[in-house]
């Protein structure tokens, strides 16, 4: 059976929703305002570069619910990304996982020109909060002198591990980004998530 590209768009978009809401353990049913996802294919990799940019809107009732929530330990936990390896850092700093206050700080706001696509509408939102995550590649052990290979990253001391977007070293490259602009005048966030390519 032979299916047109809107098929293959349609289920990309539905699963990159999927992986918003379940990162951002955002309410069922939350009204996106805008979406935009892409590659819309698959290529020889996957889809290498994936990118997401979603605005969203809550009900009053709704964010009233979220924001009780942003500091409760037993919501905000790593979640796995389907279809990415990796799906989930071996482990994860304190500040990984935390919501801190706006306004967003210089140097992740200058991740996006001005004049960029990609750019969050609430990048310049003053009252509200903010979450910055990255899964990234970082030697956090020392190599092990047993048994070690060449190549072997995990001998090495090597791992995928979850830290705050801000957070040192802040000159890696992180694999996966998730940035969460909540704005509290609004009640509406910008989200961006990014996946090494």
């Amino acid at each position: 059976m032979l299916c047109p590209s809107g098929c293959t768009e349609g289920l990309f978009e539905r699963q990159d929703k999927k992986t918003v809401e379940r990162q951002l353990h955002l309410p069922k049913g939350i009204k996106y305002r805008s979406f935009q996802s892409y590659p819309r294919k698959w290529s020889w990799f996957g889809r290498e570069g994936l990118w997401i940019r979603a605005e969203v809107e809550f009900a009053a009732d709704e964010f009233t619910a979220y924001v009780e929530n942003l500091d409760n330990p037993a919501i905000w936990k790593p979640v796995k990304f389907n279809s990415y390896s990796p799906s989930i850092g071996e482990s994860y700093s304190i500040e990984a996982l935390k919501w801190m206050n706006l306004p967003l700080p210089a140097s992740i706001k200058s991740k996006f020109r001005e004049n960029c696509a990609l750019r969050p509408d609430l990048i310049h939102a003053e009252d509200g909060k903010y979450y910055c995550s990255m899964i990234v590649f970082l030697q956090v052990l020392s190599p092990s002198k047993e048994d070690h290979k060449p190549y072997d990253w995990r001998a090495a001391g090597w791992r995928y591990v979850g830290r705050a977007c801000d957070e040192p070293p802040s000159s890696v490259h992180a694999t996966i980004k998730v940035l969460a602009i909540l704005d509290f005048d609004t009640r509406r966030m910008s989200v961006y998530i990014q996946f090494s390519g």
